[in-house]
C-alpha cells in the first residue's frame, strides 16, 4: 500500500471517491417540501447528461432538460408518468435513484422519487437537512444589546431546530466575536482567531434559544469533522453578514484542511522529538503532518532554548522508530511552537506517512446512528454501533451480550472489511459506494480479495487502536482481526 497516495487520498489532494455518509436528518420534517436551488447538483440518464438541477426537495426534484456539449446541445425526452432510473450528483456525493416524471415544460422535468432506499435517502437527508435549516435563519432584533464591559454590538440571527447565530461587533462593523449554535454542536471563533468546535453534552437538555451555558458543552480537542462539515453547508446558505461568512467558511476551511493533513496526538506515548541541542531535551508534539511539526508548549518547551526563526535537528520518534528530522521554526503562539519539517532521508517520507494515515482517518471518526434494520439472525440484547468519518470511512459493529463481535465492517479508501459468520471477508471497490448505515455492501459493484493483506490488517488495527470508540468494540474487532 502507498501511503503516501493514501494521505493524498484523506486530505481530498488525490482522487475523490464518492461519499455516502451517515444521516444527520431525520425520515419526517415540517419543511419536508420546501425545495432548494443547488447551483452545483446534477443529474446523469444512461450516457446522457449530466443535466443541471433546478430545485431538490426530500420529495422530488426538478431539473433542466437540455445541456450543452462541445458536440452541441443535447435534449432529454419523456412523457408523464414515466419512470426513469437516474444518478444523481450532489457536489461530490453521487447515488442512483428511481424518479416518475410528474411535470413537464419546454425547458425543464419536475419528478419525484419512488421507491429511494434507506441509505439513500439518508444521503439525501444529509444534503438536504443543514441547507433547509439555512433557509430559515434570520435576524431577531436584540435592541442595543451590548458584551459586559465592552464596546461591542450584539446582533442574533435564529432558524429552525434552535439554530442561531450570535455576532458581535465593533462600531465599524467588523466581527470580533462569533456562537454559531445548530445540531446540538457549537462553533466558537473570536478575532484573537482562536476556533472551538464542541457538542452538547449528553446528561444535559436541548439547547434552546438563547446563548448556551459553555458548562452544558464538551469542547473537542480535535475539530469535529462532523460539525465542520455541517457547518459549513448552513453558513454558505443562510442570510448573515457577508464579512462573518466569508470569514467563518475560510476558517472552516483551513481546519478541514488541517484536521484531514495533520495528526494531533492525544496521549500518544509513542510520538516525541528528542533534541540534538540540548542535547536529548524530548519534546512533546502538538501536531504533525508529513511536512511540518509543532511542539507543545509546556515546561519542558518552556525551559528549552529554542532558536526564533532558526532551525533545530533531532529524532522523531513514531512508535519505536526514529527519524533525524530538521525543523525551520516559522510561527510561535501561546499554546505552540512550530515549522516545517525535512527528513535527513528522503526515503523516509513513507514511514512517516504509514504513521500518520491510519491515524489522522482515526481522528475524523464520530459515532452516528447504526443501522435502523436489524441485522439477520441477531442474537438477543445484541447492539448495534456505528462511526463515520472521512470520505466515508466508517467502523460498524454488531456486539452480542459479552462482547463478542457478531457482524461488522471497517471500510477506508477503496477496501472493504467484513466480519460475518465468524469470518473476515475483504473486498475493493473502486467506486467506494458503500453505505455506512446498511448492513448489505452493493456485491455487484465490489471485487473479493483471496486474502486479507498484511498493509490493510496494520491500518485497520492501528485505526482501532487510534479511534475514540467504546473500548468493547475496539477488542472485538481486534480479536477478530488477530484471530485470522
Amino acid at each position: 500500500m502507498n501511503f503516501r497516495d493514501l494521505l493524498k487520498w484523506i486530505s481530498g489532494s488525490g482522487k475523490e471517491i464518492s461519499e455516502g455518509s451517515v444521516s444527520t436528518a431525520g425520515t419526517t420534517n415540517r419543511r419536508r417540501h420546501l425545495r432548494l436551488e443547488l447551483p452545483d447538483a446534477t443529474i446523469s440518464i444512461g450516457g446522457k447528461g449530466p443535466f443541471q438541477i433546478q430545485n431538490l426537495s426530500f420529495g422530488g426534484v426538478r431539473f433542466s432538460r437540455k445541456v450543452k456539449l462541445k458536440e452541441g446541445e443535447q435534449v432529454f425526452s419523456c412523457n408523464l408518468e414515466d419512470k426513469i432510473h437516474v444518478v444523481v450528483t450532489l457536489a461530490s456525493i453521487r447515488f442512483p435513484a428511481n424518479i416518475i416524471v410528474k411535470n413537464l415544460s419546454s425547458d425543464s422535468i419536475g419528478c419525484s422519487f419512488v421507491d429511494l432506499t434507506t441509505g439513500n435517502s439518508r444521503i439525501l437527508g444529509d444534503f438536504l437537512k443543514p441547507r433547509i435549516l439555512a433557509k430559515s435563519v434570520h435576524e431577531i432584533s436584540v435592541g442595543s444589546m451590548k458584551e459586559k464591559d465592552s464596546e461591542l454590538q450584539m446582533r442574533w440571527f435564529q432558524g429552525d431546530e434552535n439554530t442561531q447565530i450570535f455576532i458581535w461587533e465593533g462600531k465599524n462593523g467588523e466581527p470580533a466575536k462569533v456562537e454559531f449554535y445548530f445540531m446540538n454542536y457549537l462553533i466558537k471563533m473570536d478575532q484573537e482567531k482562536r476556533f472551538q468546535t464542541g457538542k452538547k453534552k449528553e446528561t444535559t437538555g436541548e439547547i434552546g434559544y438563547g446563548r448556551g451555558d459553555s458548562a452544558s458543552v464538551a469542547f473537542f480537542q480535535t475539530p469535529s469533522q462532523k460539525a465542520l462539515k455541517i457547518g459549513q453547508a448552513i453558513l454558505e446558505t443562510a442570510s448573515i453578514p457577508k464579512l462573518v461568512k466569508d470569514r467563518m467558511v475560510k476558517r472552516i476551511e483551513q481546519e478541514e484542511r488541517r484536521l484531514y493533513q495533520r495528526y494531533f496526538p492525544e496521549n500518544d506515548e509513542a510520538l516525541f522529538f528528542v533534541c540534538d541541542v540540548p542535547e536529548g531535551k524530548k519534546l512533546a508534539i502538538a501536531n504533525l503532518s508529513l511536512q511540518g511539526i509543532a511542539f507543545l508548549h509546556n515546561e519542558e518547551l518552556s525551559s528549552t532554548q529554542l532558536p526564533v526563526q532558526g532551525e533545530i535537528s533531532g529524532l522523531l520518534n513514531l512508535a519505536g522508530v526514529s527519524l533525524k528530522i530538521v525543523v525551520k521554526l516559522v510561527y510561535q503562539y501561546k499554546q505552540v511552537i512550530g515549522g516545517k519539517m525535512k527528513m535527513e532521508d528522503e526515503s523516509a517520507t513513507e514511514i512517516l506517512a504509514g504513521f500518520l494515515a491510519p491515524r489522522i482517518l482515526s481522528q475524523s471518526l464520530e459515532e452516528s446512528q447504526p443501522p435502523v434494520e436489524e441485522y439477520p439472525f441477531a442474537p438477543p440484547g445484541a447492539r448495534p454501533y456505528l462511526f463515520v468519518g472521512r470520505h466515508n470511512t466508517h467502523i460498524l459493529a454488531l456486539l452480542a451480550p459479552g462482547g463478542r463481535l457478531v457482524a461488522g465492517r471497517i471500510s477506508f479508501r477503496e477496501m472493504i472489511i467484513c466480519f460475518e459468520r465468524g469470518k473476515i471477508l475483504v473486498f475493493r471497490s473502486d467506486h467506494g459506494i458503500v453505505f455506512p448505515s446498511e448492513w448489505e455492501i452493493p456485491m455487484e459493484s465490489v471485487e473479493q480479495l483471496p486474502d486479507f493483506p498484511e498493509d490493510v490488517k496494520v491500518v485497520c488495527l492501528e485505526i482501532l487502536k487510534s479511534s475514540k470508540i467504546p473500548d468493547d468494540v475496539r477488542k472485538a474487532w481486534v480479536n477478530a482481526i488477530s484471530g485470522q
